[in-house]
């Protein structure tokens, strides 16, 4: 856990130093995470939820969603490929599917598809976490 942390931190030490504008409060905002919860995780004082973590890796990685966040550090060969696939062992072989996935014109019967696998793996799956890994184009899917 101490090199996910590690690892974190210098995504968000990167991100900070992107934009004059950008600081924790920014990074709270837009993660949906509590500004406290990423000062002790940058100080080191905290892991957080592995929900709150997933959200500020997808922030972090300037992704809409954590499939193209996990498409994106899988290439980079981040240890923090390791945690999402832990937790969400059914992106592992999504790859082959994210040919034609894209920010701007994602394909809804790939969504559609993405969205029956997840709900019969976990037995139902949520909006919020529906939103989390696929952004916000899974509520039109809905």
């Amino acid at each position: 856990m101490e090199q996910i942390t590690s690892h974190v931190n210098s995504l968000l030490d990167f991100w900070i130093g992107q934009k004059p504008n950008r600081s924790v409060s920014s990074l709270s905002r837009a993660s949906g995470v509590g500004e406290s919860t990423i000062r002790r995780l940058k100080n080191g004082n905290v892991l957080p939820s592995k929900d709150n973590l997933i959200k500020i890796i997808v922030t972090l990685s300037g992704e809409d969603s954590l499939l193209l966040a996990y498409s994106k550090l899988k290439q980079d060969k981040s240890p923090l490929v390791e945690l999402i696939e832990n937790e969400y062992p059914y992106l592992i072989n999504s790859n082959e599917n994210l040919k034609g996935y894209k920010k701007i014109n994602a394909p809804q019967n790939y969504l559609s598809h993405m969205i029956c696998i997840l709900s019969q793996v976990k037995n139902g799956i949520n909006e919020s976490e529906l939103l989390l890994i696929f952004g916000a184009r899974a509520r039109g899917v809905l």
